[in-house]
């Protein structure tokens, strides 16, 4: 768990530092950009859950991906999330040559 943990808290900061780079370009954003939250599962079972809420990264607003375990999660969650990273870094690349 603990490096799953590390891998997620990677995956956050990456995140929130590309957030960050937009909202410096375009002002508009929503108070709650990379919003993560983690939710395990209960006594009786359920799903491991990872949400994030990012306005400005992402083809939408919320997102939300389950597994049994955090690194399922994360297997399905860290590809996307670092593809609109960089979706958006080639975006801020080709803005800043204009």
């Amino acid at each position: 768990m603990k490096k799953q943990m590390k891998r997620f808290l990677r995956l956050r900061k990456d995140l929130l530092e590309a957030v960050l780079v937009c909202v410096r370009e375009d002002a508009h954003h929503k108070h709650y950009e990379g919003q993560f939250q983690l939710e395990f599962p209960g006594v009786f079972g359920g799903f491991t859950k990872i949400s994030l809420d990012c306005y400005v990264i992402g083809p939408s607003r919320s997102y939300r991906w389950e597994g049994d375990t955090l690194k399922e999660c994360l297997d399905k969650a860290e590809p996307e999330i670092r593809a609109w990273i960089e979706e958006r870094k080639e975006k801020s690349t080709s803005l800043a040559a204009r």
